[in-house]
């Protein structure tokens, strides 16, 4: 199913990889051009599914738009205040907030991205600019007290950022000058370990257009080009012709999905990114790079899924079947969860809404009963088996 979506602001050579020709003409060949048959997918069978409402209280107002951080035993969002609000993971009870927001020592003007270190109780926030050298990462302890900046300048961005051991961070570099785009970041200074993968000739899926003013704009879909599974991670940079997993203890590269044709062979190349897995599915997206500025609108999706066992691709859904006419639920990655899990908001007047003209069952029919219009979100949390 084709859709439009609202914007959110790699021929490659490998240096390592320890895969034959063999290998990878065994590999599943997903054709980005190719119409497949429809299949949809209930959430409920293949997940584990929570309904967790965030308490609505003064000093802890999310709005519209809910960014979820970060999850563990607490459920870390932030809101356009730029506040960090800390929820219980199993009630929603409102626990803490902070906010450093301004242009003094320790202060950010923006938040990017958080990891969290819960052994050494600190919190990692970057501020983040596609524009700016200097790209810092403020730390402070869990309740908010400001304790370093780690500064760097002239990396890149730092688009995927997340706690990776007891010492580093994760740091994926957006810029895709950079051929080694993965890397672990010290937690105490700004040293940088590559991680010894190399993708030259890397490509962007962003579009950049010249303004009668002078100005330069540019624009980019939300392509989730990192996806962390149990034991390492999937890298889907949208140059490549295929995807690879990366093994965190072997260090290995292994291909795990083809595509056809060349990213780099079509005139408006189209990007392969793998949302989620679960144990039978793989769950993915394809973005065109093509955008109309005068419309506004373009970067076309297509969602699809992958069974695993039977070999075979499909254009799926994967609906919520909480909801009497099964609502869509889009399998997001970007959010820093346990492995195998995935987290969306949904809006508490919609949710009303729905509950009034008897479209929920379950327990969220009984979520959304106790719900005023101008509460806080509920947040989903599915789960995969």
């Amino acid at each position: 199913m084709k859709q439009l979506f609202p914007l959110i602001c790699l021929s490659a050579s490998l240096f390592l990889c320890s895969c034959g020709s063999k290998q990878v003409s065994e590999l599943p060949v997903i054709d980005v051009n190719r119409s497949y048959p429809s299949k949809e997918l209930i959430l409920q069978d293949i997940a584990d599914v929570e309904y967790i409402p965030l308490e609505t209280k003064e000093g802890f107002l999310i709005g519209e738009d809910l960014r979820v951080q970060y999850m563990d035993e607490e459920v870390i969002v932030t809101n356009n205040k730029e506040e960090i609000l800390f929820f219980d993971r199993k009630s929603g009870k409102a626990l803490y907030s902070f906010s450093r927001y301004g242009r003094g020592p320790g202060e950010y003007l923006s938040i990017h991205s958080i990891a969290v270190d819960r052994k050494n109780n600190e919190l990692f926030v970057t501020e983040g600019s596609f524009s700016s050298d200097r790209n810092p990462v403020y730390v402070y302890d869990l309740q908010g007290k400001y304790l370093r900046t780690l500064e760097y300048h002239n990396i890149g961005f730092a688009m995927h950022f997340h706690n990776y051991n007891d010492d580093y961070l994760f740091w994926y570099n957006q810029k895709t000058e950079d051929p080694f785009p993965y890397k672990l970041m010290s937690k105490t200074n700004t040293v940088f370990t590559q991680l010894p993968v190399e993708f030259a000739g890397r490509d962007k899926m962003s579009i950049t257009q010249n303004r009668e003013n002078g100005g330069i704009i540019t624009i980019s879909p939300d392509g989730n080009v990192l996806l962390k599974i149990p034991g390492g991670y999937i890298f889907s940079e949208p140059g490549l012709d295929t995807v690879y997993r990366w093994e965190t203890a072997t260090g290995k590269l292994i291909p795990l999905l083809a595509r056809t044709p060349s990213f780099h062979s079509m005139e408006f190349p189209i990007g392969v990114f793998i949302t989620g897995e679960s144990s039978e599915y793989l769950f993915i997206r394809t973005i065109e790079r093509k955008f109309d500025f005068e419309a506004y609108s373009g970067f076309t999706s297509v969602y699809l899924i992958h069974d695993k066992k039977e070999g075979i691709f499909y254009e799926g859904l994967l609906l919520n079947g909480d909801y009497v006419d099964r609502e869509v639920f889009t399998v997001n990655s970007r959010v820093a969860v346990p492995v195998g899990t995935n987290v969306i908001g949904l809006q508490a007047w919609k949710l009303m809404e729905a509950y009034e003209n008897n479209k929920l069952r379950g327990k969220l029919a009984e979520v959304a009963s106790t719900l005023k219009e101008d509460d806080n979100p509920v947040v989903l949390i599915a789960t995969f088996k």
